[in-house]
């Protein structure tokens, strides 16, 4: 590996370790409550976002950065810089998946999360700290599953997105 590939997968690493440490209340990946509809649907989504895409990613983005490229102990400051933002920048893409995850969430309104009136398929009700509801996460985190704020969490993925393409592509 090359200088921007290595300083891409720590910063990669480093930036999934924080987007992974404010996951907690969603519970993307709540496998004990999978027949829960809501459950499944918002599991499915989270593979697919959260987990086929970001390999996806990383593969695609080692695989752009290939090359000779300066090494950092002989280059100048400035191609030195060069290869660490083209190392640093595409991994903002972490912030982008989590960003459209929650996007997704939010435009979906009550498909993901079942509301505290609901019951679940069986007609057992599930603790809040089991399974979350909509009103568990408006109180806990300011939730709110409308789509201005969906909307806002899509365009924010996009920038992150961006930002994270753009070393790839200016050097082509």
């Amino acid at each position: 590996m090359n200088d921007a590939q290595q300083i891409f997968m720590v910063f990669f690493a480093i930036f999934w370790g924080t987007v992974a440490s404010v996951q907690g209340p969603w519970k993307q990946f709540n496998y004990s409550h999978i027949c829960i509809p809501q459950t499944f649907r918002r599991i499915l989504l989270s593979w697919a976002v959260l987990n086929f895409l970001p390999v996806a990613f990383v593969c695609w983005t080692v695989f752009s950065l290939r090359g000779n490229g300066p090494r950092l102990d002989t280059s100048t400051y400035c191609q030195a810089s060069i290869t660490v933002l083209n190392g640093i920048l595409p991994a903002f893409a972490v912030f982008g998946f989590y960003r459209l995850w929650v996007a997704i969430v939010q435009l979906s309104g009550g498909k993901m999360f079942y509301r505290e009136s609901e019951d679940t398929r069986s007609g057992a009700r599930v603790s809040d700290k089991a399974e979350p509801t909509l009103d568990s996460l408006r109180d806990q985190l300011g939730f709110k599953a409308k789509c201005r704020y969906g909307l806002l969490n899509l365009l924010f993925a996009i920038w992150y997105f961006a930002i994270a393409l753009a070393p790839i592509f200016w050097r082509c």
